[in-house]
């Protein structure tokens, strides 16, 4: 029963010094051997919770957990990163279908329409949805 304890202690310990919620996973299921064992049950019945519950922590994590932010924004498009996104700029024209030439922030910048716009650039504001090395990319202003 001890060893149970001592262990889910140890793993905890071990989870505050790397930051994986997997390693708490594991404490806790030890933590809940523990107190299979405490009520003097099989050894069976303490690997069996030990791996149910471990299983059980797993999979609500991988399904419920914490979402990765990178998968929805990159660092470029971030708003908290760049503060340039956001940001509404007028086009005057459009040199070329999809790309251009815009002023601001006291220099002369390219421009290049979004992937995702289905039409050709016409003149009017524009929104910087993301930063790609030095060109704007725009998206026209709802």
């Amino acid at each position: 029963m001890w060893v149970w304890f001592t262990l889910a202690i140890v793993f905890l310990i071990l989870e505050v010094l790397s930051g994986t919620f997997y390693l708490m996973f594991l404490a806790i299921a030890m933590f809940a051997a523990g107190l299979v064992a405490f009520f003097e049950l099989s050894i069976y019945w303490q690997l069996g919770i030990f791996v149910l519950i471990l299983l059980l922590g797993v999979f609500v994590f991988k399904f419920f957990g914490i979402k990765s932010k990178s998968s929805l924004t990159t660092p470029t498009s971030d708003v908290n990163v760049n503060m340039d996104i956001g940001t509404v700029i007028y086009v005057n024209n459009w040199n070329m279908p999809r790309s251009t030439v815009v002023h601001y922030r006291g220099t002369q910048w390219q421009a290049v329409l979004a992937p995702n716009c289905t039409q050709d650039g016409v003149a009017g504001n524009y929104v910087i949805s993301d930063i790609n090395g030095v060109s704007l990319i725009l998206t026209p202003k709802q």
